[in-house]
């Protein structure tokens, strides 16, 4: 549908379609493919983002089994080990913490873990059932009635609530450990968590057990809701989770110096995420959820994003993918940069050859996706020299990247600074600044900053021994003032600072990777919109996805009822866009002319409106009712009017125009 306005009006007073309509039919033959080129991007991004959320969360994971096994170990107290598991509005967060939890006690036979939502748990006997059936895992035992009979040598029947029932199983099963973890803790009462942990207290020196709270807010305030002696009771430590904007970092951090990933993140989508995550506090689930529709968008709506595919051949296109790419802006560039250098005969053939223009598209594509990655890399860069430098305006790695991706950040005062700092820094400040961006300049193909990067750092190393680190001849200024008393008269003197040796070859090598730095800036740091073939590796149809992301549904109705045209482009309505017309669809009509009344609308008048507007077609009495009765049916879907008891032969409004 990317090709049409939004899809052809099939009507009784339809214009007809043309054969040269079919071009356009042919774009929609590239979804297939575009469908497997975003599966296959996705899966690679898919595979940062779990990897991310795996790596970040292991250490608190660590930190959890670690805290329970050792309060465990301590048999001298009968505090119940609890941990407060804070994940702000990460709610997806914590679900998944406690799922990888589970999977890593599933090791270790002694521990076994079960989590309980409030929902499921209204009361004390519910949450009771509830955990001794997870923990047995015999759910049609314990289902039916209150007396089960357990087999476990025991001589009476229990109650499914009993939680002997769960200490015979912990026996047989060896189990040292029970861990309940409740998921949304602020949404239980707070007198049913004071009856669980009394409950708990009571069974610790029969059953062990241990708590976990996944808590939104802060622990201070879940505390406060808790009385006295069930605080006392709890052995407890605070836990807390990698916070989204965080885990945000990490995946632009992750992503942007890679080149095997199409298409790239644009600075608009990026920027709408960011800020959405700032000023709303979104869990990263649905940050990534709008990321994945951001990326599945371009897709569906670019027909030359096929071209992200690594097998795809000159013959999955069609001609129209061929047109298309000539009308771009970055190809319109090159055949006029190659005319203005009087290569006529390249132009002509990727204006004639559609297989020319395949590989030279192919070709751009790739140097372009290579470009955008040493932005990326060289973004971080100046990431980790900001962080070593200890400056007082830190900015985060996904602005920076969002600025890099503008124009003329190279030449930006936040470059331009941190340049100049970097040209006064003395050798003890140098050494941690040039380690921090070793593995960076590695992976940079610019062999003239390895070799001033490596030469600074050699003679920095060498020079560590002494007793004074080395100053920078840019750091000290030319001439100092100094005091003299003769004869009884002071009198001030300039006196020029020397350098020594040692400082001065600092100072020659350092100047040298500040010019190679410089130089390499200049070089990476291009407008991306200038790149070849931009449009195709980078997403970011800012007005398109902010429509997606915040949509305005009954705007878009409404402009489609009143303004058939805007939409249809046929051109029985492209005189009638204002005045109402027997050739506009019925539903149009008929909500222009409920439009035109009070909030009460008698049916026979409307029906008699209805049948002066379609009076110019001279149709069958028949049609005409059975037009009106599916387009009142039609508005009664979309709410836009209902039925009222007040008057059974009227229907109300239930909007107004602009709303």
């Amino acid at each position: 549908m990317e090709h049409e306005k939004v899809y052809l009006f099939q009507g009784e007073h339809a214009a007809d379609v043309s054969d040269d309509d079919d071009d356009g039919l042919l774009l929609g033959d590239s979804i297939p493919l575009r469908e497997q080129a975003f599966q296959e991007c996705w899966q690679k991004y898919q595979r940062c983002i779990d990897t991310i959320l795996e790596n970040k969360n292991q250490s608190v994971l660590d930190d959890v089994i670690s805290f329970v096994s050792s309060s465990l170990e301590e048999s001298a107290t009968d505090q119940i080990p609890a941990a407060f598991v804070v994940a702000g509005a990460g709610v997806s967060s914590q679900k998944q913490f406690f799922k990888s939890l589970s999977d890593q006690l599933s090791h270790p036979k002694s521990y076994h873990l079960v989590s309980v939502s409030a929902g499921s748990s209204p009361n004390l006997k519910a949450f009771l059932k509830r955990i001794i059936t997870d923990v047995t895992s015999s759910a049609d035992d314990y289902a039916n009635g209150d007396e089960v009979e357990v087999f476990s040598g025991r001589d009476v029947s229990l109650l499914n609530y009993d939680l002997r029932i769960m200490h015979d199983w912990a026996k047989r099963n060896e189990k040292e450990c029970i861990l309940v973890a409740f998921e949304d803790s602020e949404a239980f009462d707070s007198s049913l968590l004071s009856d669980i942990i009394d409950l708990f207290s009571s069974w610790s020196d029969r059953q062990s057990f241990a708590i976990l709270f996944g808590i939104a807010t802060t622990a201070e305030s879940f505390c406060d809701k808790l009385p006295f002696s069930a605080t006392q009771a709890l052995d407890a430590r605070v836990f807390e989770l990698i916070k989204p904007q965080a885990l945000i970092e990490e995946f632009v951090g992750a992503i942007i110096d890679r080149d095997d990933i199409l298409p790239k993140l644009g600075p608009g989508v990026l920027g709408t995420l960011v800020s959405w995550q700032a000023q709303h506090t979104f869990s990263i689930q649905i940050i990534f959820d709008a990321f994945r529709f951001s990326c599945l968008s371009h897709f569906m709506a670019n027909p030359l994003s096929a071209l992200c595919r690594a097998d795809l051949t000159p013959s999955d296109l069609s001609k129209d993918h061929f047109d298309a790419l000539r009308n771009v802006s970055s190809f319109r560039r090159l055949v006029e940069a190659l005319l203005e250098q009087r290569e006529v005969l390249p132009a002509k053939a990727l204006l004639k050859s559609n297989t020319t223009l395949f590989e030279h598209a192919r070709e751009g594509v790739k140097e372009s996706c290579y470009a955008l990655s040493q932005i990326g890399l060289a973004t971080k860069a100046i990431f980790s020299l900001q962080t070593c430098l200890n400056k007082s305006h830190h900015r985060t790695l996904s602005s920076l990247y969002i600025d890099a991706l503008g124009s003329d950040f190279a030449s930006s005062p936040f470059v331009r600074e941190l340049l100049l700092t970097i040209k006064k820094l003395s050798s003890s400040a140098a050494m941690p600044v040039l380690e921090s961006v070793s593995v960076i300049i590695a992976q940079m193909e610019d062999e003239g900053l390895q070799t001033a990067h490596e030469s600074l750092l050699t003679f920095v190393t060498d020079a560590s021994g002494s007793s004074k680190p080395l100053r920078s001849e840019f750091s000290i200024t030319g001439e100092t003032l100094r005091i003299s008393v003769v004869s009884r008269r002071a009198g001030i003197h300039s006196q020029k600072s020397t350098l020594s040796d040692e400082e001065s070859n600092y100072s020659k090598l350092l100047l040298a990777f500040h010019n190679a730095v410089h130089q390499y800036l200049e070089s990476v740091f291009v407008d991306p919109k200038l790149l070849s073939f931009a449009e195709v590796i980078m997403f970011d149809y800012r007005a398109m996805h902010r429509a997606a992301f915040m949509p305005r549904t009954r705007q878009v109705i409404d402009r489609a009822l009143a303004s058939p045209y805007d939409y249809l482009n046929c051109e029985c309505c492209q005189d009638t866009q204002t005045a109402l017309s027997s050739t506009q669809p019925d539903t149009s009509i008929l909500y222009r002319l409920c439009l035109e009344s009070g909030q009460l609308i008698n049916m026979a008048d409307l029906l008699s409106a209805f049948e002066n507007v379609k009076g110019d077609n001279e149709g069958d009495d028949k049609d005409t009712s059975a037009s009106f009765q599916q387009a009142l049916a039609e508005l009664l879907y979309l709410g836009i009017v209902k039925g009222t008891r007040k008057r059974v032969d009227h229907i109300a409004r239930g909007v107004w125009n602009g709303l």
